[in-house]
């Protein structure tokens, strides 16, 4: 009986020490990641926590408020936060719809610049799929892509959200919508 009490808590220890080592893991690619992202991206996204860039569907409205600093906050109002936040590469605006006090919609706009102050195609390339592998990640691999010659679109969608990623020649658009209003508001 000891030797089965010893064999169970020695496995136990064996499977708990690979979950934490898989955990450490997890964590060093996550920070490998992120340092390999293009200098617009971190310019873009300052966290990969919640939706996307800090903010979750559902979240209250000053929960979303406390995300971006303050000095950034354009325009409040009961139902709605707007953030513009201009960098060295690019200008970006976050905008924030709520129903009920709860985040329902976060879009951002974002212009890509190069050192000259012109709309830089290849850079917005390099935002655009940085995004692109963090939503694959996120949302999964399962997504429809459309594309002309000035747009891209990338669209996914699950239960409770859609987003979308658009890429417009300098320009950047996100889109996390909830599906259901009703549904996060409850």
């Amino acid at each position: 009986m000891k030797k089965l009490l010893f064999t169970f808590a020695f496995l136990s220890f064996i499977a708990l020490h690979s979950c934490n080592s898989g955990e450490k893991n997890k964590a060093e690619t996550e920070t490998k990641i992120s340092d390999s992202k293009s200098v617009v991206y971190k310019e873009v996204v300052k966290t990969l926590t919640g939706d996307f860039a800090g903010f979750t569907i559902g979240a209250s409205f000053q929960d979303c408020k406390n995300v971006i600093s303050k000095d950034f906050l354009t325009k409040e109002e009961k139902d709605f936060l707007m953030f513009k936040i201009s960098d060295k590469l690019t200008i970006s605006e976050y905008s924030l719809i709520f129903e009920n006090g709860k985040l329902i919609e976060i879009a951002l706009d974002t212009d890509v610049y190069d050192e000259t102050d012109n709309y830089d195609s290849d850079a917005a390339l390099l935002l655009f799929n940085d995004l692109k592998d963090d939503f694959l990640e996120r949302f999964g691999s399962k997504y429809l892509e459309t594309e002309d010659e000035d747009y891209t679109v990338l669209f996914w969608s699950d239960d409770v959200k859609e987003v979308q990623l658009i890429k417009d020649n300098g320009k950047i658009h996100v889109y996390v919508d909830a599906l259901s209003a009703e549904e996060v508001v409850e």
